[in-house]
């Protein structure tokens, strides 16, 4: 079908269908689909899908030359594809810290200038993927200090903080660890000013099944790397791109499911199943992999929880108890169960009456790479000591996949 014996109207409607690439190829081949392919609608819905720009400047005649200013002017052509997902993404960030967290919030630093990235590309020796830059052009990491926009973890007496690295820190930190084995092209996300502790995003793609690695992969560093094979280092893998990882993290603190606590965003994931509720009393259990506790030679996979015992408001008073004992039943990933059984929890027996919370946190540890706890808890009734157990919920722990990154020998050479 010739598209040039159309009217304008059905012309317009299928154009409205193009990105911004083919609506330009489409107006190169004739006059009549040139004039069309200008049409201000169609140009201001890209505006809109593409820059999230809704309003035109007085100076500007056209949104075509409101589309090109960006794409041009402001450098940011190279990432018409993923600017407004992570735009989006990142002003919900920072809309909600505003709100919930707002010591965090002032910790954003704005974002850089694109001959900023290109000078640290030529310093490094380094391509950055493109979600990355325009990551870098929106939000320039954070100010390095504690807490970190990443997200917090405490356990007893150890703390983890992770830091969102600025171009600049993260540039540096790639110099000093670029010779390190296995950390070839990888360049550091976060950073815990407490415990050293990184994530890293992987720049290059190698190795073989099942041990193979691919650029954009976002990893932690085992803390046995000098048991590693030679020239390698064990990684715990936590997404398989940049975007995955910073969006997944976004959505995770904006709907609920890491708690805040003392303008802190804490990464103990909830999870809905989590949650069993006995006489009045939930106990709802939150989940945290210490990556930069555990080990993959020997296998030592540390898993934080967090347990929150509450009693229903609706209870009588006469129905208060006290915690006496804990059962766990453990299974690690291949099926071995181990029973735990003591008095109280963390060295206290906390009480509980009506509309009451009790928090604590501990760890376990498997040889394998998942899982699963459950068990019960034995309470008293304080009026006439009647003892009843209360369902502790199943709950999994797990971590991604391990991989042994390998260093090159001809990139290690160079």
């Amino acid at each position: 079908m010739d598209l040039q014996l159309l009217s304008h109207e059905p012309l317009l409607l299928i154009m409205e269908h193009l990105d911004f690439r083919s609506l330009v190829h489409l107006g190169l081949t004739c006059k009549s689909l040139h004039g069309l392919s200008n049409h201000n609608g169609l140009w201001r819905r890209l505006c809109r899908e593409t820059w999230l720009v809704d309003e035109k400047p007085e100076s500007i005649l056209s949104w075509k030359e409101v589309f090109l200013d960006r794409y041009v002017g402001h450098r940011l052509g190279r990432y018409a594809d993923c600017y407004a997902t992570l735009r989006r993404g990142l002003d919900r960030f920072s809309n909600f810290l505003e709100s919930r967290c707002p010591r965090l919030a002032e910790m954003l630093k704005p974002g850089c200038t694109e001959e900023e990235i290109e000078a640290t590309e030529n310093r490094t020796q380094e391509t950055l993927p493109n979600d990355l830059r325009c990551f870098y052009r929106i939000v320039n990491g954070q100010i390095l200090t504690a807490p970190g926009v990443m997200g917090s973890m405490r356990v007893y007496n150890h703390y983890r903080s992770e830091a969102l690295l600025d171009i600049g820190r993260a540039a540096q930190s790639s110099l000093v660890t670029m010779d390190t084995a296995g950390m070839t092209h990888c360049w550091p996300l976060t950073f815990c000013v407490h415990t050293g502790v990184s994530q890293y995003l992987s720049l290059a793609s190698g190795g073989q099944p099942p041990n193979e690695y691919t650029a954009g992969q976002v990893f932690y560093c085992s803390s046995d790397p000098s048991v590693a094979p030679f020239n390698s280092i064990y990684i715990f893998v936590v997404a398989e791109t940049f975007t995955d990882w910073l969006l997944g993290y976004i959505d995770k603190v904006v709907e609920g499911c890491y708690p805040l606590f003392k303008n802190q965003i804490f990464l103990f994931s909830r999870e809905p199943e989590r949650l069993a509720v006995t006489n009045g009393i939930s106990v709802k259990v939150s989940t945290c992999f210490l990556a930069e506790l555990s080990t993959h030679s020997p296998p030592n996979y540390q898993f934080a929880y967090r347990v929150s015992l509450s009693m229903s408001a609706s209870c009588l008073p006469e129905e208060s108890c006290q915690l006496d004992r804990r059962c766990w039943i453990i299974t690690d990933g291949s099926g071995l169960e181990e029973v735990v059984d003591g008095e109280g929890v963390i060295g206290e027996c906390p009480i509980l009456s009506p509309g009451s919370i009790h928090e604590y946190t501990s760890c376990t540890s498997f040889p394998t790479p998942s899982g699963s706890m459950h068990g019960w808890y034995t309470f008293h009734c304080l009026a006439d000591s009647r003892s009843f157990r209360v369902v502790i919920p199943k709950f999994c722990m797990s971590i991604t996949r391990v991989v042994t990154r390998t260093t090159p020998p001809i990139l290690e050479h160079q």
